[in-house]
């Protein structure tokens, strides 16, 4: 195992996938991993959370564990949406921690926005973009966050809570989508970047990954156009599931599907603008909040901090 002394671990627990990473003061990411967990599937405000997806949780931290070093408490360990909506979650924290020593926090939806914000801009700076006056959409599996400038907002829908409340077409995706079209109406701003499963997953099929050989440093910085959306939203409908799945992951095709019906919603209005797309999320968002506050080596101005 390598020495984690002096690195710092980011948990993002979420409401579809469950992420890690370790980074350096630096800012580099040194090792990371993810599992799909789907643990917001069929959830309602007020219900408890599935049996299979809370084992599948724990097994995957206990894994982690043997990955990651979390003997210096050298981590923070952060739940989303599916947490904050389900009654029994504060319960399932507490069986983690006895299963596994790590501790989880709750955390709001702006905390959300802003901690995932942190990790955009500091990779869209070491892509060389400039971070203001740039929208970001983080869509979750239960949550969307929304970004720009000194602005951010957190709403209440996301891949799983859409495509298992809704049917998957524009109308109802515009209907879900409401509330935030109309904070960004209040916005200005040049460009786009998205981060998560939903674009990370169209910039991998343009450049002819499939799910198996997925390379976040390939899909870093990727571009696309709002045409792209229709093209492969409707390529995966004509393929068999066997193909759809080798190429977005196995029980993944509804929500890529749904998602992308959500952005195309989202973006139909600003379809002329440039759209950047990143990997980095909460759970690089996490690590860098720790070493602005812990480093020295941190020159603060590099990052964006105007959220």
């Amino acid at each position: 195992m390598p020495n984690f002394k002096n690195l710092f671990i980011g948990i993002d627990l979420g409401s579809n996938t469950l992420r890690v990473c370790a980074m350096d003061e630096s800012l580099n990411i040194f090792s990371s991993d993810e599992i799909v967990t789907g643990v917001a599937r069929g959830l309602k405000p007020g219900d408890i959370l599935n049996s299979k997806a809370k084992d599948l949780i724990i097994n995957s931290l206990l894994k982690f564990r043997s990955k990651f070093d979390f003997t210096h408490d050298n981590y923070r360990a952060v739940a989303t949406e599916a947490f904050r909506i389900a009654r029994d979650s504060n319960e399932f924290f507490a069986e983690i921690f006895t299963k596994t020593a790590i501790k989880f926090e709750l955390i709001t939806g702006d905390d959300e926005a802003y901690l995932t914000r942190l990790a955009i801009d500091s990779r869209l700076k070491k892509l060389n973009f400039n971070p203001q006056n740039t929208l970001s959409i983080d869509m979750g599996g239960a949550s969307s966050e929304l970004v720009c400038n000194k602005m951010r907002a957190s709403f209440k829908f996301g891949i799983i809570s859409f495509t298992d409340n809704f049917k998957s077409n524009l109308q109802n995706a515009l209907l879900a989508t409401s509330d935030a079209r109309a904070f960004l109406q209040e916005l200005k701003f040049d460009k786009i970047v998205l981060n998560s499963g939903v674009p990370t997953t169209i910039a991998a099929i343009k450049m002819g990954m499939n799910y198996a050989d997925y390379d976040p440093d390939l899909i870093n910085g990727t571009c696309l156009k709002f045409d792209d959306f229709a093209k492969i939203r409707t390529y995966l409908t004509k393929i068999s599931t066997a193909t759809a799945e080798n190429l977005v992951g196995k029980n993944r095709v509804d929500l890529i599907i749904g998602g992308i019906f959500l952005l195309e919603a989202l973006l139909q209005r600003w379809c002329d603008l440039k759209i950047i797309v990143v990997d980095d999320g909460l759970r690089e968002g996490v690590c860098i909040e720790y070493f602005l506050k812990n480093s020295s080596k941190i020159q603060k101005t590099n990052i964006a901090l105007g959220l």
